[in-house]
């Protein structure tokens, strides 16, 4: 809009209007100053008529005293003399530094003459009456004649007053000047200011509507991107679930397939459906990974595992794969057994099956070496993880960029060998979250070597989660589980699962119709799909806290993932998310932990009694004590879930493992507390987290 120098023009001139008002500033200043101070020295003038009005009253006074000293000789009288006398004397200290401030000594010396005499007189007064109680007749002459003094003091205070009254007269036209004159300055500048500032506002002005529509079309295209983002996010989540479902489903019944009496053939097919099945779930969440990475939502579940579960997973899972392409892997491991580590088993399992998976995609003969090494390096551990192959290589000009999404060294590589090109770029940013590096090794024509290195903490004497054995399922039997599921492929897998331990299962197709049957029929547990047509699982599930006011365990299931989606499943209610297709040793895991919850004494009363010395009144105090502290630990807990509060969900799950160890809790769930104090990471999976809550209700009924 404007040139440079037309700019520079408008910047001279904002200086000048700000230096302008800089000088506008300091000439008010110096003004307000002179006027402050002259009104202080008019403020002193008025302030000496006032004590010279003073001094005239008390004189009067004291030749009222002395006139009645005359007619009565009251000892009254010569008090109020004697008063009026101090008063005056002080009075006159101030009336003598008027007169000399004022340069009038000569007619001070006149007043203070006749005013020393009346002084004197009184004084006398006073001392003959208090040695003859008494006044002579001379003291009484000399009375009558002092009311001529007053006159002359009177006339030499007049004197003074007539100075003073002129100084006010010309301090106060000085005032009126300097007033004018400043106003008049001020007009002037703050007119040329005004004009200056109009000017450099202009431009300034101009220059922000400027930036204000560049601002304007910048948060439109970030609510667009905002939008968009949404939309994918929403799809993405969407498809995740449509995909998922029907999946879920295959995957279950190819489980149950595998178990029946098969003809060879048949048992191929089913291994191959098998295969196809979870190579689609590999890509789903090969596609839900980098959503999750690009939202900054991808997060480590760290917990102690043990390393050589890390080789022996790789292992069984690719090598049936790589050799019946007629390809031999080997397996290089420096690990031992009882190698425990604090970190994300699943994420490592993740980049060991990616870089697996690309050697074995682009490998047709030769051999896949898997190495997994541990070393220690100063204060630290280091996991390698290298995947050598004898494949088609890479070109020079192609490395860098391999691990960039959807990308292939060859626009042919997707057409001959399939792929997405997400498998590289989720190995590369997994290695970044955890603070490792990845190296690459390539030369065309003769095979690839990846190698990645991540810190990894080595613990000792660290206790693993575990889940319940089979053996323990036997504890579910005689449960009654409600199953709310609109899916009737999902129903009938889930039917397979849970009759033949015997339990007692009901079916509902939506959440209206479990609703109603909840009025009719107890159960110990719900499971609860969350997306439904008409009422969803969320609304479900807070009609069955809020309406029903029922309190037993609902666990979700939900092909939705993401942080959020769980922590909604909490928020509404539930105690628990399993994620779809249903992992059937944790559904089970869950049924086993609430049922056992529901089927055991939670407090060890022995322990109690043991503790206490048999002391019934200390049982009870310490009981009351657990009902009043618990709750307030297990809203911090849960607020520091919501939060990612680490530090606090470590220290309230160290305070709940000491209250709960106090009340005589089963050890089975002490070691879940002990299993939240031990964390090194934010979790992903919070369902023993939550059990807390549950696990609380049932040992308050039981202290109570």
């Amino acid at each position: 809009m404007f040139g440079k120098s037309t700019q520079f023009f408008v910047f001279i001139i904002f200086l000048l209007a700000f230096g302008v008002l800089v000088f506008l500033n300091y000439k008010s200043y110096t003004s307000t100053k002179y006027l402050i101070e002259n009104n202080d020295e008019l403020v002193e003038e008025l302030e000496l008529s006032s004590n010279i009005q003073f001094f005239q009253i008390h004189l009067v006074l004291m030749d009222n005293a002395l006139s009645r000293v005359i007619n009565d000789r009251s000892k009254e009288s010569i008090d109020e003399i004697e008063r009026e006398v101090k008063i005056i004397k002080l009075s006159s200290n101030y009336l003598q530094a008027m007169y000399y401030q004022h340069k009038q000594e000569a007619i001070y010396q006149e007043f203070d003459r006749y005013l020393s005499k009346k002084l004197d007189l009184c004084q006398r007064i006073i001392d003959a009456f208090k040695k003859q109680d008494k006044i002579s007749p001379n003291i009484i002459t000399e009375i009558k004649a002092s009311a001529e003094w007053n006159d002359i003091i009177n006339d030499q205070l007049y004197q003074l007053e007539e100075i003073t009254e002129k100084k006010v007269r010309e301090k106060s036209e000085e005032i009126k000047t300097t007033e004018r004159n400043t106003q008049r300055l001020n007009v002037i500048l703050i007119v040329i200011s005004t004009l200056l500032i109009t000017l450099a506002l202009i431009y300034i002005f101009n220059k922000i509507k400027r930036q204000q529509v560049l601002i304007t079309e910048l948060e439109q295209a970030k609510m667009k991107e905002i939008k968009l983002h949404k939309i994918k996010d929403d799809f993405i989540a969407n498809m995740s679930h449509e995909i998922r479902t029907p999946l879920n489903v295959i995957l279950g019944f190819t489980s149950l397939m595998e178990r029946e009496k098969l003809t060879a053939r048949l048992s191929e097919m089913v291994q191959t459906l098998k295969n196809a099945g979870g190579q689609l779930m590999f890509i789903v969440n090969q596609v839900l990974d980098v959503a999750k990475m690009e939202e900054g939502r991808l997060e480590l579940n760290a917990k102690p595992f043990q390393l050589k579960q890390l080789v022996h997973i790789l292992d069984s899972s690719y090598r049936k794969m790589i050799e019946d392409k007629g390809i031999q892997l080997e397996i290089q491991s420096n690990i031992k057994q009882g190698n425990t580590a604090v970190g994300d088993q699943v994420k490592l399992i993740q980049i060991g099956s990616n870089l697996l998976s690309n050697a074995q995609k682009f490998t047709a003969k030769g051999t896949i070496t898997l190495q997994l090494n541990l070393h220690q390096e100063e204060t630290q551990y280091l996991l390698e993880i290298v995947v050598s192959d004898t494949g088609i290589g890479i070109e020079a000009s192609k490395i860098s960029t391999i691990f960039d999404r959807f990308e292939q060294a060859d626009n042919n590589i997707t057409r001959n060998y399939g792929g997405t090109g997400l498998g590289l770029a989720i190995v590369k940013q997994l290695v970044d979250i955890m603070n490792g590096k990845i190296e690459l090794d390539s030369k065309l024509g003769m095979g690839s070597r990846f190698k990645v290195t991540i810190p990894i903490q080595i613990e000792k004497n660290t206790i693993i989660e575990q889940t319940i054995a089979p053996s323990d399922y036997e504890i579910i039997r005689g449960t009654n589980i409600l199953v709310i599921e609109d899916n009737s492929l999902n129903t009938k897998l889930i039917q397979n699962w849970l009759e033949p331990p015997g339990l007692n299962t009901t079916y509902a197709v939506s959440a209206m119709e479990a609703l109603d049957i909840l009025k009719n029929q107890v159960f110990d547990i719900i499971l609860l799909d969350i997306q439904m047509p008409g009422m969803d699982g969320y609304t479900c599930a807070r009609h069955i806290r809020n309406e029903l006011n029922l309190k037993l365990p609902i666990i979700g299931m939900t092909a939705h993932t993401r942080k959020q989606d769980i922590l909604d499943c909490y928020a509404a209610g539930m105690h628990a998310h399993i994620a779809k297709p249903i992992d059937k040793s944790e559904l089970f895991y869950l049924l086993s932990m609430y049922s056992h919850i529901q089927h055991i004494h939670l407090i060890n009363h022995d322990y109690l009694k043991k503790l206490s010395g048999d002391n019934e009144a200390f049982i009870q105090d310490l009981k009351t004590e657990f009902l009043k502290q618990t709750p307030i630990e297990n809203e911090k807990l849960r607020k520091a879930f919501f939060e990612d509060n680490l530090d606090l969900i470590k220290a309230t799950a160290h305070t709940l493992k000491t209250n709960n160890g106090y009340i005589g809790t089963d050890e089975k769930f002490i070691e879940i507390f002990q299993s939240i104090d031990n964390l090194k990471e934010l979790p992903m999976n919070y369902n023993n987290y939550f059990l807390v809550e549950y696990l609380f209700e049932k040992v308050k009924g039981e202290v109570e």
